[in-house]
Formats: structure tokens, C-alpha cells, sequence
């Protein structure tokens, strides 16, 4: 719903706003089905463009000959061409608090939901399977676990938040995070040292060439046995081929996963 946001725009002087919320959703992931449909609509002329999902590659910017920004009302800009973009002189701006306190939420309850062992709980209920503790074993003691958070930014903050009333001890590895000492209560690690310790891995880093794949047969080797991974950044962070033979050879307990 972005009424409130053309409002706001209508009120500047001769602003014509296409609004493309009607175009089908399972369809932009598909960049020449939007290029169409952005021609259609007459849209390729325009001064800016705001996106959220909708996958704005090179050819689409090519083609955007007025355009001087590209908002994306959403945390990452990974589906935009950052490189096209700065070479088309069109400045890239997104929304670094987008949804913190809904994804972050998210996070926890995969997190809670994999370690009480609820989706399998739910299993066995629904399908009138005897029950048998030994069906779900082992449920460990949250204050007992080791929390390992992947980048340190606004929502993995406010999950360490969240998550410091469990008394868990909670690590993390970000290369980039410089506030530590607001945040002493975190200890901050490798990631070598976070793969090794970690029972619950939760990932929010963004998505770029540095981490594509960053979880891969060769850090899930390095990881605990009986790990559990949450994902609630981007799918493409974690090599699901990799994922799926960790989780078939035990290596891995399991996964809950926002995003694929």
C-alpha cells in the first residue's frame, strides 16, 4: 500500500505518478516481462523509480534515459544493477530500517521453533503419530546454547536484543560493525571461530559477490554437529545443494528459512 506515499507526492507541482502495483507479482523476477510492461505503461521516461522485489538489471536501466534515482523501499539493493546504475549516473537509495522489528521477530521465532522442536511437534499431533520423546530429541536448554549472528547490522541488532532475555550467549562476525563497545555483551568473533562454537546460526548479512554462497559444503563442514541455520536475509547466501546434503547426512538438525 503506497497511498500515503502518492499522496505526498501529488502535492508537488506536475507530478505524474504510474503506479505498477497491478503488474503480476510471480512476474518480477522476470526482467524482460517488466521491461514490456514498463513500456506499456509508458514508464521507461520516468524521472525516478521506486521498487521493492522487482529485478532492475542492465538492460531495464539501459533503456531509463531520464531516470536520476532508483529508491527501492526495502533494506538490500541487490536486485538492482548497482554498476549499471552508476554508470547511467542514477543514484541508488533504500531503506536501512525497512520491516527491523518484522524480520527480526521472524528470526526468533525460527529460532525458538527449530531448537523446541514445534514444527515436528505439530507433525506428529496432526498425524496421530504415538507419541515418543524419543521422536524429537534432543531439546536443549536455550540458556545453554550459543547464538551465532552473521553481520551485525539493524535487524541482527534488534535480535540480540530480543534474544538477551534467554540469557544465551550470543557471538557474531562482521568485519564491518566498528560500535563494539555499545554492544559489550556480544562477543565478537571470526567467522571460522563462529562456524565452530555456534548452535543456531542466523544469518543477516546482505547479498553481494563477497557473500554469494557463503554458506557452502565447505563452512558447513567447519560447523557444530546438529546445527541449526536460520535464514531471513537472502536466499542466495546459502548454496542449497550444500544446505540439503548437510541436513540429509545429520550434519546439519535443520533449517528455518524466510527466503530462498
Amino acid at each position: 500500500n503506497i497511498n500515503k506515499e502518492i499522496k505526498i507526492l501529488n502535492e508537488l507541482e506536475n507530478v505524474e505518478i504510474i503506479d505498477c502495483n497491478d503488474f503480476i507479482s510471480v512476474e518480477i523476477g522476470n526482467e524482460e516481462k517488466i521491461l514490456t510492461y514498463l513500456k506499456k505503461t509508458k514508464a521507461l521516461d520516468a524521472d525516478a523509480l521506486i521498487v521493492n522485489h522487482a529485478i532492475i538489471g542492465k538492460n531495464i536501466i539501459s533503456q531509463l534515459k531520464n531516470c536520476k534515482i532508483i529508491a527501492r523501499y526495502g533494506v538490500g539493493i541487490d536486485n538492482i544493477d548497482s554498476k549499471a546504475a552508476s554508470e547511467a549516473g542514477i543514484i541508488l537509495s533504500n531503506v536501512p530500517d525497512y520491516c527491523v522489528e518484522e524480520v527480526s521477530d521472524n528470526a526468533i521465532a525460527f529460532i525458538l521453533g527449530c531448537q523446541r522442536k514445534i514444527v515436528q511437534l505439530n507433525h506428529i499431533v496432526k498425524n496421530n503419530i504415538p507419541w515418543s520423546y524419543e521422536k524429537i530429541k534432543p531439546i536443549r536448554r536455550l540458556s545453554k546454547l550459543t547464538i551465532g549472528l552473521l553481520s551485525f547490522g539493524n535487524i541482527a541488532k534488534k535480535v540480540a536484543e530480543k534474544l538477551r532475555g534467554f540469557n544465551l550467549n550470543i557471538i557474531t562476525h562482521d568485519p564491518y560493525f566498528s560500535n563494539k563497545e555499545k554492544y559489550n555483551w556480544v562477543k565478537f568473533v571470526t567467522l571460522d571461530e563462529l562456524l565452530n562454537n555456534s548452535d543456531v546460526i542466523s544469518i543477516h548479512t546482505p547479498l553481494n559477490k563477497e557473500t554469494h554462497h557463503l554458506i557452502n559444503k565447505d563452512s558447513i563442514k567447519k560447523m557444530k554437529d546438529g546445527v541449526f541455520i536460520v535464514n531471513t536475509s537472502r536466499g542466495g547466501l546459502i548454496d542449497e545443494i550444500g544446505l540439503f546434503n548437510g541436513i540429509k547426512s545429520g550434519k546439519i538438525a535443520g533449517a528455518g528459512l524466510d527466503v530462498l
